[in-house]
């Protein structure tokens, strides 16, 4: 069994414990590696890169920062959904912005 055969059948797991779609799944590197370059979904499931499975903790989230949240007090996704979750940004551009916002 391929590696995005072992996904897909993690993905259909999950969707009948939880009886219904989800919209994201945890891969180990290992799997990552052994996907095609830039696959992002499979079968519409976002794919989260984790050290461990079961670990919560999005490190591709722009506020992670070794174990701590830049954004928040707290390590949130540790244990659950962050709703302040975002991959698409860094901090680097909110800073810049914020600077040039202050200029304006």
């Amino acid at each position: 069994m391929n590696t995005i055969d072992k996904i897909e059948r993690r993905i259909h797991t999950l969707e009948i414990a939880r009886k219904e779609h989800i919209t994201e799944v945890q891969i180990t590197r290992q799997e990552y590696m052994e996907l095609p370059t830039n696959t992002k979904l499979i079968d519409g499931v976002r794919l989260v890169v984790v050290d461990k499975l079961g670990d919560c903790t999005k490190k591709d989230c722009y506020a992670y920062q070794i174990t701590e949240c830049y954004a928040l007090n707290e390590l949130y996704c540790k244990n659950k959904d962050c709703r302040f979750y975002r991959d698409d940004i860094r901090i680097s551009e909110i800073e810049t912005d914020i600077k040039r916002y202050v200029k304006e």
